[in-house]
């Protein structure tokens, strides 16, 4: 099992003023973003910490955002990171 990351104060402060929508609204982040969440459904259950009430809400909405994006919407984001991943692996190979 996993554990959290103990992030500073500070990070947590800065992270407040970008919110889920910036991240989907700009084209260097969207791909990823909707990349994250869709990990985040499944692979949460291999974090400590994942069955708090809190961490089950934010699942949820994770979850609603999900399910409101089109399959093809999301299967395209998947490819994009995939790529970009498979580009920079074969890079690092080279």
């Amino acid at each position: 099992m996993y554990k959290k990351i103990e992030l500073k104060e500070n990070i947590l402060e800065q992270a407040e003023k970008i919110t889920l929508r910036d991240l989907l609204d700009s084209p260097a982040a969207q791909a990823w973003t909707v990349s994250a969440l869709g990990n985040i459904a499944r692979f949460r259950t291999q974090f400590e910490g994942h069955d708090t009430e809190r961490d089950e809400y934010l699942q949820f909405l994770i979850s609603k955002v999900g399910q409101q994006m089109g399959y093809e919407d999301r299967s395209d984001c998947y490819r994009t990171t995939g790529a970009i991943i498979r580009g920079v692996i074969t890079k690092e190979v080279k």
